[in-house]
């Protein structure tokens, strides 16, 4: 279910920290916004419980699921902050329940994207490999991790006395409706069979290598959906 322009920007009224300008549908209940008062971007994500994919497992409320993993790896500094949420109001009178609820996150906005220019950049892979690795430590597998729900920071340390820059990356993991616990993937022939389709390296046994040529061979382009 997919919610309309015209109903996206009904939904936004609900948000707190606006008023908020819609400027962008970046793709299916994902948007970029601008706040009116204090001029961020920000992205507004709407999560519909049967949109799910732990809809089909029998979980009623997948969506608040969904914003707890939002909300815990964006405090390890694994995903965009989480600015303000609530809960989906109906989207209209006609329809049940079941297809109006949901939850409306307002996340921090991230504009770096990953290409297939910065893939040979070895501090990019070395970020991205580190953040996977994270993930993993935590007893997490993303399910959909593919370039465009990888977001990069790019900074810099001045080291004193000497002024000598090093440089960094950031690495922030996106649309995490599909984040599952390991015990999840190794027991559940349904999540097993998402995560190997979408590929998150979860057994460790694959490399980051493997991971980039498999977006290539999988014709996930590396396009930046917010240009």
């Amino acid at each position: 279910m997919a919610v309309r322009l015209l109903e996206a920007k009904k939904i936004i009224k609900g948000a707190t920290k606006g008023p908020y300008v819609i400027i962008k549908e970046l793709k299916e209940n994902v948007y970029k916004l601008q706040n009116i008062t204090t001029k961020q971007i920000c992205i507004m994500k709407i999560i519909l419980d049967v949109k799910h994919p732990l809809w089909s497992m029998g979980v009623t409320k997948p969506s608040e699921r969904s914003l707890f993993f939002h909300q815990l790896l964006a405090e390890r500094n694994l995903s965009p902050k989480v600015l303000e949420y609530f809960k989906l109001r109906p989207i209209n009178a006609v329809a049940g329940p079941s297809t109006q609820s949901g939850v409306v996150l307002i996340l921090e906005y991230i504009s770096g994207a990953m290409t297939e220019e910065n893939t040979e950049d070895p501090i990019v892979c070395d970020a991205i490999d580190r953040a996977i690795e994270r993930l993993h430590s935590m007893g997490l597998v993303h399910g959909d991790l593919h370039s465009m729900n990888i977001r990069l920071r790019r900074g810099y340390i001045i080291k004193m006395p000497t002024a000598e820059v090093t440089d960094f990356i950031e690495v922030y993991l996106i649309d995490l409706d599909a984040v599952f616990l390991m015990w999840e993937y190794e027991s559940t022939t349904f999540v097993k069979e998402w995560i190997t389709r979408n590929f998150d390296l979860p057994t460790g046994g694959s490399s980051l290598e493997e991971f980039i040529e498999y977006e290539r061979t999988q014709y996930r382009t590396f396009a930046d959906v917010d240009s």
